[in-house]
């Protein structure tokens, strides 16, 4: 017996997005970050607060974004961003600004 052409086309339609769902980098990461990198910056510019540079998970690795230079609003402080471990896997913490 002859399979329908529809029915085959199903079936791979469904193969392959079950193979490609599968193939796709989880949300989280498995690993923990890579230490930062120890690159020497110069001194904070003033009336600027400094950020350090951080490892973000994309594509399915981490990759280095590096420091920079923020304005800092009126009364606030800059916290920086961090992992955090979790059940899932680790988690990036944004960084923000806080009162002081």
């Amino acid at each position: 017996m002859r399979k329908q052409p529809l029915a085959v086309a199903s079936g791979v339609a469904l193969t392959l997005a079950i193979a490609m769902a599968h193939a796709q980098p989880p949300p989280y990461p498995r690993i923990a970050p890579p230490p930062p990198s120890r690159a020497v910056i110069p001194p904070t510019l003033p009336g600027y607060a400094g950020q350090d540079g951080y490892y973000r998970w994309y594509g399915g690795r981490y990759v280095w974004f590096p420091e920079q230079y923020l304005r800092p609003p009126s009364g606030r402080i800059w916290v920086p961003g961090h992992w955090r471990a979790t059940s899932r896997g680790y988690v990036w913490i944004e960084g923000h600004w806080r009162y002081y």
